[in-house]
């Protein structure tokens, strides 16, 4: 459930040296206090003058971006290249805008550009690294990064450089020179935020380390990005500290999109109660995706704080007056805890994006179960520990293309193993997760069954080198090439994989997060290695919840058996396989409902607890007894609600009338299509009245999955255009739904 680790390239500003041409000096010196409006104005002036300006050119778009401009930016920077195709400072410059809106690809190829045409610049090599690490080049990055290293350069560009090694280093599993890069820019500034964070990330799965390895390093974090803020914290005295009152509750994260966090976030945003709370989305990001734009549906209010340094993000987050702030991205990248850190909000919590302590005490809790961390983890972390009473988080599939969810593609098939004759064992996480120890592991549970073979998809191996690097690997554990199937991944092919491994082999000590769900949900069982910490129990968690802990192994020697095990009988694996599904949607862990009302609890006692000490801050008995009082108050269930807008929730009774207008009048007005004889696609949904139809099923599937009238009428909807197998995947589901309905009242 991590995410990437930071990276850092920053704006080229200026290539010129000393100044030659006067007329330039006063654009120049608004370039050098950072006046944005001032160069825009200068590079305006001069291009209305002199339309092939040099340095309006190199300068505007510059300027614009500055001033989060970014379409006129884009704008300028296109033009510049028409006049200037290979200035360095024009190439720079929009590669980090177009990063910033994730296209990679072109970005790189900007990036290349500018270190061909000026290899003495760092900073194209620094960028040239980012764009590499977006794009899962990393042994070209790594490349990069020696031979900007290899330059006469100041601090600033080798510390960027070596940080952007070291994640690179980090993501092809070359974990001890990611850590040696890493503690090299601790050394030479160790005022310098970035390197603490990756060191966390990158001990996460060094097997050698410990929670507690990890905790030191967060230490020294909080040390710099903390300790210097804690006497100016706010003391929120005239904070209404009602214990019933309506919360504002803030969800701060740079990973509102198409990031992993989000299978775990969007099921929760719809359905928390309104009556209780205003739901806050604090986006860190600029680039906005289509799971973005749901977010803007399931919150009241959506603010877009990107581009803040700390100090100006604590003053944004502190004028919206949020009562309780949920980090949720951890020490990952773009992350918001250099303004947490000076304690924006009376209570402050931390959930999902990292597993392991942020270090600071101004995050007040951590939101866990007793399962993920067990009796006695309060000493790795500096925040306070809240259990929830099942799972630690809910589970929702599909976030890029939720309808994909319901399609046929999707649908469990059987194992695999049948069709091949052998067992295909199989792994979708993170290379760098993937360490010699666990390789060994695997090796043994290859030999062990027989003409079994080993699927492995992960970044990094549309490369030939990195394949045939890890390919050395196993064969030195004795696994031949030939066991192997190396596959790059690709976002078009997510879940299409887990239709070719019979079983899954979850690394450790850092467990699968994302991945363990996406692969259990799509019926693969997985074994698992039971561990000390949080990193090492994410996945035990989650087969807690499933009901098959009989898959967790506490050493090795299970870890094998266990594999071999699930691998004797096919046909039970087989039968496992296709009813694992509806054991997955029906368990804990998508129970999105039940989850969310323990969550909001949880919510709701923590703000007790502030409560409680803000009135009774030196009476401990007094507030131990306004916290059992507050607590016996109970809120009645909340009918279900669906996200029609921002800020606009309706019951489900309301939505339904809704939808079940939408569709007469799409019946009445839009006769059914019929497939031409000849052609071999269906028509495509373009009449008004039935893209009404399908947002409006969307809109409940995106507050309710599996709602049945939702999934009947898109069965009516297909079935209009001719598609007859997703309209009746959809009307299976549906029947699913309401026979699941009828046995859980």
């Amino acid at each position: 459930m991590t995410s990437t680790a930071l990276t850092s390239s920053g704006q080229l500003k200026d290539l010129s040296g000393p100044i030659t041409d006067p007329s330039v000096k006063p654009g120049r010196m608004a370039l050098d206090r950072q006046d944005w409006p001032a160069v825009q104005k200068f590079c305006q002036k001069r291009l209305r003058a002199n339309p092939r300006d040099h340095f309006g050119h190199r300068y505007l778009g510059l300027s614009l971006a500055a001033q989060k401009l970014p379409d006129r930016a884009r704008a300028a920077f296109e033009q510049a290249l028409l006049v200037y195709p290979t200035e360095p400072v024009v190439l720079i410059n929009f590669a980090q805008l177009l990063m910033g809106k994730l296209e990679t690809e072109r970005a790189y190829a900007l990036c290349k550009l500018a270190t061909e045409v000026a290899p003495g610049l760092p900073s194209a090599w620094i960028l040239l690294m980012s764009a590499c690490y977006m794009t899962g080049r990393h042994q070209e990055a790594v490349a990069a990064g020696h031979t900007g290293l290899a330059m006469p350069i100041g601090l600033e560009h080798r510390l960027l450089l070596l940080n952007n090694l070291s994640i690179n280093l980090r993501d092809l599993g070359r974990m001890d020179e990611a850590l040696a890069a890493s503690r090299e820019a601790t050394r030479l500034s160790p005022t310098w935020v970035a390197p603490y964070m990756n060191q966390m990330l990158f001990l996460l799965s060094v097997p050698e380390s410990s929670a507690m390895d990890i905790k030191a390093v967060a230490d020294q974090y909080a040390a710099v990005a903390e300790a210097p803020h804690r006497a100016q914290w706010p003391r929120f005295e005239k904070r209404d500290s009602k214990p019933q009152r309506k919360l504002r509750v803030g969800f701060l994260s740079p990973d509102l999109n198409s990031h992993a966090v989000m299978y775990f976030v969007e099921g929760l945003l719809p359905q928390l109660d309104r009556r209780q709370f205003e739901v806050l989305a604090l986006y860190l990001q600029d680039a906005e995706h289509p799971v973005t734009q749901r977010v803007r549906h399931h919150v009241d209010e959506f603010h877009a704080v990107h581009g803040l340094d700390d100090a100006a993000l604590f003053k944004r987050l502190t004028s919206l007056n949020i009562d309780i702030l949920i980090d949720v991205a951890g020490h990952t990248s773009a992350n918001g805890l250099g303004a947490m850190a000076r304690k924006p909000a009376p209570v402050q919590v931390t959930w999902l994006g990292f597993p392991g302590t942020t270090g600071l005490t101004a995050i007040d809790w951590r939101i866990t179960d007793s399962v993920a961390d067990q009796a006695g983890a309060e000493a790795e972390y500096a925040e306070k520990l809240w259990r929830l009473p099942e799972v630690f988080c809910v589970y929702r599939p599909m976030i890029r293309f939720p309808l994909y969810r319901y399609q046929p593609a999707y649908r469990v098939r059987p194992t695999p193993a049948l069709a091949n004759g052998y067992i295909t064992f199989g792994s979708c996480n993170n290379l760098s997760k993937l360490t010699d120890g666990v390789l060994a592991t695997w090796a043994k549970v290859l030999a062990a069954v027989p003409h079994s073979r080993l699927l492995v998809e992960g970044k990094g191996l549309e490369d030939s080198a990195a394949c045939d690097d890890f390919t050395a690997r196993l064969t030195k554990l004795g696994v031949s090439s030939d066991q192997l199937e190396l596959i790059a991944r690709n976002p078009d092919n997510q879940y299409l994989t887990y239709h070719k491994i019979d079983i899954a082999l979850d690394p450790f000590p850092l467990t699968g997060g994302t991945t363990s769900t996406d692969l259990l949900w799509m019926g693969v069982p997985m074994v698992s290695m039971n561990g000390a910490s949080f990193r090492s129990r994410i996945s035990i968690t989650m087969l807690h919840a499933l009901g098959h802990p009989e898959w967790i192994a506490e050493d090795e020697a299970a870890y094998v058996r266990i594999a071999c095990e699930l691998a004797q009988d096919w046909e039970k694996l087989n039968s496992r396989r296709l009813s694992q599904r509806h054991r997955m949607e029906t368990c804990p862990m998508m129970d999105e409902a039940r989850f969310t009302r323990h969550f909001g609890a949880a919510l709701r006692s923590m703000w007790h607890q502030w409560c409680a000490q803000t009135q009774f801050p030196t009476d401990p008995a007094a507030a131990q007894a306004a916290l059992a009082q507050w607590g016996q108050h109970t809120w009645p269930a909340q009918a279900p609600q669906v996200s029609i807008g921002p800020g606009q929730v309706i019951s489900l009774g309301e939505a339904h009338q809704r939808l079940q207008a939408m569709t007469a009048q799409a019946l009445c007005t839009a006769p059914r299509e019929q497939v031409m004889a000849g052609c071999s696609e269906p028509p495509p949904i373009t009449h008004p009245d039935w893209l009404a139809v399908l947002d409006w099923s969307e809109f409940l599937l995106g507050s309710i999955p599996n709602e049945p009238l939702a999934l009947a009428t898109l069965a009516e909807l297909e079935h209009a255009h001719g598609r007859t197998d997703f309209a009746a995947t959809y009307l299976h589901y549906a029947q699913e739904a309401i026979a699941n309905h009828r046995v859980n009242t």
